[in-house]
């Protein structure tokens, strides 16, 4: 079964840039995947997103990598502020080829907001 998750959510002055990890299943291997956020706090949303990436494929006999994405940035909102922390909830969509169709996640989990290096 397919993994994902956000696990970064990342500031400067003026944007904000999420950042999560996927490991594939075998059968998702190589497929492009769409995932579609919200970073929200008391119920309010503060940032919508998208992000794609091609899900790696594996090298016999190891199994496909850990693959990270990262979304294009976007503007930070005044109210995200460093060290809150925001409820990040997502879609994941995977394009399958055998069969052919859709494979979907849906994920939610607190995570804190912090200063992006540079």
């Amino acid at each position: 079964m397919s993994l994902s998750q956000i696990v970064e959510v990342l500031v400067s002055e003026e944007e904000v840039t999420v950042v999560g990890r996927h490991t594939p299943s075998p059968e998702h291997e190589g497929s492009p995947a769409h995932y579609y956020y919200v970073l929200s706090k008391d119920g309010a949303a503060l940032v919508r997103g998208s992000a794609e990436v091609v899900l790696p494929v594996s090298v016999p006999p190891d199994p496909a990598p850990e693959t990270s994405w990262t979304a294009p940035p976007r503007p930070r909102p005044q109210e995200l502020k460093e060290g809150m922390t925001v409820l990040a909830t997502a879609l994941g969509v995977i394009e399958t080829t055998d069969p052919p169709g859709f494979h979907t996640l849906l994920w939610s989990q607190e995570l804190p907001v912090t200063v992006m290096e540079d």
